[in-house]
């Protein structure tokens, strides 16, 4: 007779009443892709924004010049047209920068993401419902099948590495007597 350590799994419902959860590929990407869009969108709203600007201005510039080859017009509105896209030029040169420290600070923010979700290959029974980004800190909420499987879920990704303090702020017994037992929690995890 060999000794076995598998868990005898005491669920009598048929496999297609059972929950199956999500890949965590596919969580991950939804997640990236929600917090890039999320991240980036403003910023390049106010870039297409200065392009269109300094684009009229330009436009502009072409017809003053060409009036000016036709001797029509003034020193003075060039100068002032002149400013005016070197302003624009300066706007742009910043949004330009600002999207590159954005991006940068995106891949910081979208690597707690993907810790997070990488913690959960670890423990099973147990399913994010939302992640909430706040500066450094990440807000996970889910639920799981028993109090000890949050625990084990907070254990790794506190040893993950991705995170410098990972408190659990609340698990509430969510079953139902002589139903399969649920606890929601949150997870405040910092980076």
């Amino acid at each position: 007779m060999t000794n076995s350590l598998q868990p005898l799994d005491l669920n009598l419902l048929p496999n297609r009443y059972r929950a199956q959860p999500f890949p965590w590929w596919i969580v991950a990407g939804v997640l990236l892709l929600a917090g890039l869009l999320v991240g980036l969108t403003p910023v390049y709203d106010a870039y297409g924004l200065q392009m269109d600007a300094t684009q009229a201005a330009r436009g502009e510039v072409h017809a003053l010049q060409t009036a000016l080859t036709d001797g029509q017009v003034p020193l003075e509105e060039l100068e002032a047209l002149d400013r005016q896209i070197a302003a624009a030029q300066l706007q742009l040169a910043l949004l330009e920068d600002q999207v590159t420290f954005l991006s940068g600070q995106q891949e910081s923010r979208t690597h707690g993401i993907t810790a997070a979700v990488e913690a959960l290959t670890w423990v099973p029974n147990l399913t994010l419902h939302s992640v909430t980004l706040d500066s450094q800190r990440l807000t996970l909420a889910g639920s799981a099948g028993s109090q000890g499987l949050v625990f084990d879920y907070a254990r790794a990704l506190q040893d993950g590495g991705a995170f410098a303090n990972v408190h659990i702020v609340s698990m509430n017994d969510q079953s139902d007597p002589g139903a399969l037992p649920l606890v929601d929690f949150i997870i405040d995890a910092q980076q």
